[in-house]
């Protein structure tokens, strides 16, 4: 393979032809040799690096090599041996994808996989949590010293930034000081020159804190390889900034034919240097221009160089359109795609063929859970009755309202947050586990949290938060449970949790069934705890991990929990449907939420209101400069329209040099634009017609004429 277009080798007839493929038709050959694609050409391609060769060749084509190994303390299970053997077939690194289960090693398969081809690696993570925790892990099994191994975010840009430029002007330096001294030892013996190499200033940089970024610099510097570590949306924002890029560099360049044509990276130079390198005419156009940021030199290594191996973590999410453009901007020499689970709702799973390669090696979950690599899981899926308020606001709902609310009365129903409750009491106070619940539905988290009194990580929390939450769960014996969303479903490791309690899921997505049982399949320590309704078994406890599904009876929710469970019945798994968890002895005498009628009450009306809100449309920007407009034109016209005749005021002659007037009645129009939207907003707040007609009808079942339970909070 070359860096602009594909080397191709196929033998017909014993005879070897060799021909390139251009960059952009490369997926479009891939796609037409699968067997199962319309109009298949019937040969399937293997892609293949040679990469000990590549090891060798010459340095302008050489991939960086990392000069690390594994360290003693990383030994491969059998599994994992065998997956790596399907991947490197005769000195070759083949590209393709090894499926492994939640809590079966992935990351350590990942290190040896870069270990073994030994040269600059890319690793691309769904969150910030797993590009740290992959950032770790080399640290943790491979001898990559701290500064090969960099995060892509913008601390690490702009570190590695300070270490090019600091590399940069101590070069310049060194050069002149050993011009000045040749010139005035001339006929001598000359002195050694000072060693001003730019991985000694790179690594000075990184002494006065430049951090992970500088001394990953002097690594570059110094001729080794990085393992770079990033997310899936990081790539695809630098691939956008550098298309912008390019755009108005080659604008600039065609006004002003002087700007030099070397980027920032092969110059040493930060963006600021480029920046002022541009003409002043040029300059205040780009920079003010948000479409077209700056690429720093972090930005330029990772579309330059040829990586030898790029490990794509969660490879299910690649046929995303977003994702796909990632695999286009980055270049190297050999893929591997890490799963738990090969699945996707859509047909797009099959992309995957051609875009990194077949499934090399996929992995029993009953046999590693035979084996002991992995815990243990009981599986049950409680079903839960509906209270008769909310059973019957259910099967009246038939409106534009209904599917939201029916959703939402399924998964608000008080006696399913009541068995929650139960549950959580129970392993905090009688088996001592770390629990996990996982929902959808932010109203319903927050209304889980807050009245669990657990803390709550969602899409909205802070990276210093999220990670302050999970360090209290592993390390601090007060906080067992955390309430955690979608983000949650992959790439969280917490070995420490034991019992998953899901409320709510994404419609019958099976893949998320499975990714969130693999939060609780790390091996355990433990034998086992007794799960709740059993205590009074005799004998070994054999379970150690408890994944339970919470269902409200004769719902929708009945539907997607058989859906959602055919991927692990698929794997050997077996659900326990439990139907009377609350009648339990140890349920009925718990100090639960939701005994009185008046606070199901009181929930219901906020379930309305949430619904209700969340089922008007916003007005979007365009919506709103067209009712702007029509409100200037309005204005406009009654302006010029002939009004009655009237006393004439009085007549203030007022002296004034600024002709403002047109700026004052544009914002007398722009204030009266705002009070429309306000009162639009107020009129949107007050309970629809449907949500009144319910409160009557709760109001004469409660017989608590009067009373109001209705909670609004015109903030929002």
């Amino acid at each position: 393979t070359t860096t602009t277009t594909t080397t191709t080798k196929l033998n017909v007839g014993g005879k070897m032809f060799s021909f390139r493929l251009l960059p952009q038709r490369v997926e479009t050959v891939r796609r037409r040799c699968l067997p199962t694609s319309p109009g298949s050409l019937q040969c399937p391609l293997y892609e293949e690096y040679d990469y000990r060769k590549g090891t060798n060749a010459s340095s302008s084509r050489r991939t960086p090599s990392l000069y690390a190994g594994l360290k003693p303390l990383a030994a491969l299970r059998p599994y994992q041996q065998k997956s790596l053997h399907r991947m490197f077939y005769q000195s070759r690194a083949r590209s393709g994808i090894i499926v492994l289960p939640c809590g079966a090693g992935k990351s350590l398969t990942g290190v040896a996989a870069a270990m073994k081809v030994g040269q600059a690696t890319l690793v691309l993570c769904t969150s910030n949590e797993s590009a740290e925790q992959w950032r770790l892990e080399f640290l943790h099994w491979s001898t990559l010293s701290e500064g090969q191994v960099l995060k892509y975010n913008a601390a690490g840009r702009r570190e590695f930034a300070r270490g090019i430029a600091a590399a940069a002007l101590t070069s310049r330096s060194a050069s002149a000081s050993a011009a000045v001294a040749g010139a005035t030892s001339a006929g001598s013996t000359q002195t050694p020159a000072l060693q001003n190499n730019a991985s000694d200033a790179c690594a000075i940089a990184s002494n006065a804190g430049g951090g992970n970024g500088a001394a990953a610099a002097a690594a570059v510097a110094a001729g080794k390889g990085l393992v770079l570590v990033a997310t899936y949306h990081m790539i695809a924002s630098a691939a956008k900034k550098a298309s912008e890029a390019a755009r108005c560099a080659a604008a600039a360049t065609a006004a002003t034919p002087t700007i030099a044509t070397t980027t920032a990276f092969d110059r040493g130079l930060s963006a600021e240097d480029v920046a002022n390198a541009i003409p002043q005419h040029w300059r205040g156009r780009v920079q003010q221009s948000d479409s077209a940021p700056g690429v720093t030199p972090l930005d330029e290594l990772v579309a330059a160089t040829r990586w030898g191996l790029v490990i794509l973590d969660e490879v299910h999410v690649v046929p995303a359109n977003l994702f796909r453009t990632v695999l286009h901007h980055v270049k190297g020499h050999a893929k591997l795609g890490l799963t738990a689970t090969l699945i996707r709702e859509d047909a797009k799973i099959e992309d995957l063929m051609y875009l990194i390669g077949p499934k090399l090696y996929e992995a029993d979950w009953v046999q590693l859970k035979n084996e002991g690599f992995l815990a243990n899981v009981q599986c049950c899926e409680v079903r839960c009755d509906m209270s008769k308020e909310f059973y019957g606001e259910y099967l009246l709902a038939s409106n534009r309202e209904a599917p939201m609310l029916r959703g939402m009365l399924a998964a608000m129903n008080p006696y399913k947050f009541q068995t929650c409750q139960f549950l959580v009491q129970y392993h905090e106070q009688v088996t001592h586990d770390k629990i996990l619940v996982y929902g959808d539905s932010l109203f319903v988290l927050r209304e889980y949290a807050k009245r669990l009194r657990r803390p709550l990580i969602c899409g909205s929390t802070s990276h210093a938060e999220r990670q302050r939450i999970l360090h209290a769960f592993r390390t601090s014996p007060e906080v067992n449970t955390i309430i955690l969303s979608r983000v949650g479903d992959t790439s969280i490791d917490l070995p420490e949790a034991n019992v998953m309690i899901q409320i709510t899921g994404h419609g019958g997505s099976r893949r998320q069934e499975a990714q969130r049982l693999g939060r609780i399949l790390r091996p355990k320590k433990n034998p086992g705890a007794v799960p709740a309704g059993e205590e009074g078994e005799t004998g070994p406890r054999t379970f150690n991990a408890y994944f339970y599904t919470l269902v409200s009876r004769d719902t929708d929710e009945v539907l997607d929990a058989q859906k959602r469970r055919r991927y692990l019945v698929d794997n050997g798994y077996e659900y326990k449907v439990v139907a009377n968890l609350m009648q339990l002895p140890g349920a009925a005498s718990a100090q639960l939420d939701f005994q009185r009628k008046e606070e199901r009450v009181n929930l219901l009306y906020r379930i309305f209101n949430e619904t209700r809100v969340r089922a008007t449309p916003t007005p979007s920007g365009g919506d709103k400069k067209r009712k702007a407009k029509k409100t200037t034109q309005q204005a406009a016209d009654a302006a010029s329209a002939p009004t009655p005749s009237a006393p004439a005021p009085e007549v203030v002659e007022v002296v004034d040099d600024d002709d403002d007037d047109e700026d004052v009645d544009g914002h007398e129009e722009d204030m009266e634009v705002l009070r429309e939207m306000e009162e639009e907003q107020e009129e949107q707040m007050r309970p629809s017609k449907f949500a009144r007609a319910r409160a009557k009808t709760l109001e004469e079942l409660t017989g608590a004429a009067g009373a109001t339970y209705f909670e609004y909070d015109t903030n929002k």
